[in-house]
């Protein structure tokens, strides 16, 4: 059995421990198809930004079913809820720990963040939008 890779999008980090074929690294992944293609493959979404304005990262991926391990931080807890729809960590030892729950029920995990992104659609603003200006 092959270990599960990990997918790397953004600068190479320079952590010696990461230089190992199973890791996959990716400077930059075309929004459209390339985006859409990389979260498929996946089943959990890390995010360590340290500033995420709005958080439309963790909920590309939580609509194509990638269970999100972001950190606590900026807009991140109000679009995933921890223990409900994905986790958020404050400490490295936390985003271990939130990994490995992410693995061991991962179906049911990725529904509960399919769902939790369908909050954000278009259709669920524009309801809202109409309840506010009655």
């Amino acid at each position: 059995c092959q270990a599960p890779g990990v997918y790397v999008v953004g600068c190479r980090p320079s952590d010696d421990r990461m230089a190992s074929s199973r890791y996959r690294y990716c400077a930059s992944v075309r929004h459209d198809k390339g985006l859409v293609e990389l979260y498929g493959k996946c089943e959990f979404f890390v995010s360590a930004s340290e500033y995420e304005g709005f958080g439309i990262t963790a909920l590309e991926a939580m609509a194509a079913g990638c269970v999100p391990i972001v950190i606590n931080l900026g807009a991140q807890p109000e679009i995933v809820r921890h223990g409900k729809d994905g986790f958020c960590w404050d400490e490295p030892a936390d985003l271990i720990k939130y990994s490995f729950e992410a693995l061991e029920k991962s179906s049911s995990w990725q529904t509960k963040a399919r769902s939790r992104a369908n909050d954000f659609g278009l259709r669920d603003f524009i309801d809202k939008m109409k309840i506010m200006i009655k």
